[in-house]
C-alpha cells in the first residue's frame, strides 16, 4: 500500500542536517518513511540509517518501498550497495534496548517527528473523529490500554485534567460531566459515542469560525494520554542526544504546546551546561500550510551537540 503520508517540513529538516554521504542517522518516528527516504538518498556506500516505529504496518510499508528501491534484506538489515537501512519495530522510548546490538554506534543526526501520519489517521483505529471506528488509539497493540478504557474507567476528576493538560480545553468540566453521564446508561465504544458527547458541550450551531473542530483536540488529548507521548518524550530525549557525535544535530518537530515545552526545556537545560550553542526553530511556508493544512501547528526546533574538553569535565559524574 502506498503511503499517503506527506513529511511536513522535509527540506528544512534535511538541509538542516546536512547529510554526510557516509553518515550514521536515526529516524526515531519512521512513520510514512518521507524524511527517511529523503536521508537515504543523500547517503552512499557504508553509510547507515536507522529507523524505529512502534507501528507493525508502518515498518511493513517502509520495508516493502527498500526492496522496491533494490535492497536486499536480511533480517531487519536492509543493503544495497553497502548502504545499511536497519528497521526496528519498537518504541522510541527503548531506543537503548534497540541499539544495544549495535555496540557504541553513534549518530551525525537524529531526527523525530511527534505528529500522526496520514496512514494511521486511516488506520482504522480511531484516531480521526471523521470516521466511525473503535475507540482503540493504540500506536502498538502491546500497550493494553484503549481510548474507550479511559473514557469508561477514569474519574470526573482524571477526566477532566487529562483533557485540560493534553488539549488546553477550557470546557474540560462540562465535558467530563457528560462522559460520565453518558457512560451510565452505555458504555463508550465507537468514534460516534464521544462524537456525541462532544456534540452535546459544544452545540455546532455555538461553534464560531475558530473553534469549529472541537473534536480535533479531545481526540489528540485521548491519543497523547492512551500512549503516554508526553513522558515518553522526555525519556527520549536525553537519551538520544547521548547517541549524537560532537557536532551531531538533532531535529524534533513537535505540533502540541506541551510537546514543544518538553523540547524548549531540554533546550534550555543543554544550554545551561554548555552542552548546545545553536538552536533553530522552524515554522511551515505559507505554501506548505496550503498544500497540506496539518503542517499548520508543526514546530520544528534544531539543536547542535558542542563537547569541549571543558564542559566534558564539567558534565561528568565523578
Amino acid at each position: 500500500m502506498k503511503t499517503k503520508h506527506k513529511p511536513v517540513l522535509l527540506k528544512e529538516l534535511i538541509d538542516s542536517l546536512n547529510v554526510k554521504p557516509q553518515g550514521f542517522y536515526l529516524d526515531a518516528t519512521l512513520g510514512g518513511g518521507g524524511h527517511s527516504m529523503a536521508i537515504i538518498y543523500r547517503l552512499e556506500e557504508n553509510g547507515l540509517l536507522v529507523c524505529i516505529d512502534q507501528d507493525e504496518n508502518a515498518i511493513r510499508e517502509f520495508a516493502k518501498v527498500l526492496i522496491s528501491k533494490g535492497f536486499t534484506e536480511e533480517e531487519n538489515t536492509f543493503t544495497k550497495s553497502d548502504l545499511k537501512v536497519v528497521l526496528h519495530r519498537s518504541n522510541f522510548a527503548n531506543l537503548k534496548q534497540v541499539l544495544a546490538s549495535k555496540g557504541s554506534v553513534e549518530f551525525d543526526g537524529i531526527i523525530a517527528d511527534l505528529g500522526m501520519s496520514t496512514d494511521q489517521l486511516h488506520s482504522g483505529k480511531g484516531f480521526s473523529f471523521r470516521n466511525n471506528e473503535k475507540l482503540d488509539m493504540r500506536m502498538s497493540t502491546e500497550n493494553q490500554v484503549t481510548a474507550a478504557n479511559l473514557l469508561n474507567v477514569l474519574y470526573k476528576k482524571e477526566l477532566q485534567e487529562l483533557f485540560e493538560k493534553y488539549g488546553d480545553l477550557s470546557y474540560a468540566n462540562r465535558l467530563a460531566n457528560e462522559i460520565i453521564n453518558y457512560r451510565r446508561s452505555k458504555p463508550f465504544e465507537t468514534v460516534d459515542d464521544l462524537r456525541f458527547v462532544i456534540n452535546k458541550v459544544v452545540p455546532m450551531h455555538t461553534r464560531t469560525s475558530n473553534f469549529r473542530l472541537p473534536e480535533a483536540r479531545v481526540f489528540q488529548s485521548l491519543r497523547i494520554a492512551v500512549n503516554s507521548e508526553m513522558q515518553v518524550l522526555e525519556s527520549f530525549l536525553p537519551d538520544a542526544f547521548g547517541l549524537l557525535k560532537n557536532e551531531g544535530v538533532m531535529g524534533i518537530i513537535t505540533f502540541h504546546s506541551g510537546e514543544d515545552r518538553i523540547v524548549k526545556n531540554f533546550i534550555k537545560d543543554l544550554r545551561s551546561r554548555n552542552l548546545t550553542n545553536i538552536e533553530k526553530i522552524i515554522k511551515p511556508t505559507i505554501k506548505e500550510v496550503e498544500a497540506n493544512p496539518q503542517s499548520r501547528s508543526a514546530k520544528l526546533r534544531i539543536i547542535k551537540k558542542l563537547i569541549t574538553a571543558q564542559n566534558e569535565r564539567k558534565n561528568t559524574k565523578p
